[in-house]
């Protein structure tokens, strides 16, 4: 995984972005397939870190958390445990069928529904509409004699 580091307020460190690495990598590869742009920012005001992730998962879902203390090392675990809690979350959501909308199942179930997407004299559809007679409809509806009928 390539985790992308920014440094807000402070001076890049290396040693920071490794503990990172170590710490939520492992956590991407044991529980995301694909992982799409994944982003720690650090971020350091007086005495207070503020550490954020974020990242997207193969389908889209997006994974981000954010957490502020006065020690950097126990903000990174912090942080490596939600990141995994919330990946579990997606995985379980996923695996159980409670992430899609049904409509695969539905599918599978009774075919794909089939349209008629053009209007021909025999279908039950009625027969299409001129913009123009819709005009004139919708101003003698209201009442307004004084627009131009026509």
């Amino acid at each position: 995984m390539n985790l992308q580091y920014t440094f807000k307020k402070m001076e890049t460190s290396d040693a920071l972005a490794a503990l990172a690495m170590e710490k939520i990598d492992s956590k991407l590869k044991a529980y995301a397939g694909s992982c799409i742009n994944p982003r720690v920012t650090f971020s350091r005001d007086r005495d207070v870190w503020k550490i954020h992730f974020s990242m997207r998962t193969g389908d889209g879902h997006l994974i981000e958390t954010t957490h502020s203390g006065p020690n950097v090392f126990s903000e990174l675990d912090i942080i490596a445990q939600r990141v995994e809690t919330q990946l579990l979350r997606h995985k379980e959501k996923q695996s159980s069928g409670k992430g899609n909308s049904g409509l695969s199942e539905a599918t599978a179930k009774w075919g794909r529904p089939q349209r008629s997407l053009s209007w021909s004299e025999g279908s039950d559809y009625d027969a299409p509409v001129d913009a123009g007679d819709v005009l004139k409809f919708e101003n003698a509806r209201r009442g307004a004699p004084w627009k131009k009928q026509g």
